[in-house]
């Protein structure tokens, strides 16, 4: 693995042997070229996902109305009332009011089937 790290080091023009030492710009290229792949892998793989779901969820949050079933903190309960930064779920017998930003997802219909 050193080897072909160093050989392809050497074949980017990297210093070393009785070549001209690389200027600052060549040296920017050089990391560039080492780096931007890397950030474009990290993008795909992490970032975009991660953005679309966090979007997904933003809209699931803001279209909850009352009688909807939805998983808040680990709680199934339905959806009684909407508030500004709460939301109020009723799970058997109790009443519980928790922050929108709890709620993880709603559930269908046939989820209760199981």
């Amino acid at each position: 693995m050193e080897n072909l790290i160093s050989d392809a080091w050497f074949a980017m023009g990297g210093g070393g042997g009785g070549g001209q030492p690389a200027s600052g710009k060549d040296a920017l290229i050089q990391m560039l070229c080492m780096f931007g792949p890397l950030f474009a892998i990290m993008y795909v793989l992490i970032l975009r996902p991660q953005s679309q779901q966090r979007k997904k969820l933003e809209a699931i949050v803001g279209a909850l109305k009352p009688g909807d079933k939805v998983i808040a903190a680990g709680i199934i309960g339905t959806v009684v009332t909407v508030k500004e930064r709460s939301v109020t779920l009723r799970s058997g017998d109790s009443k519980i009011e928790v922050s929108k930003s709890a709620v993880e997802a709603t559930v269908g219909e046939d989820a209760d089937k199981d």
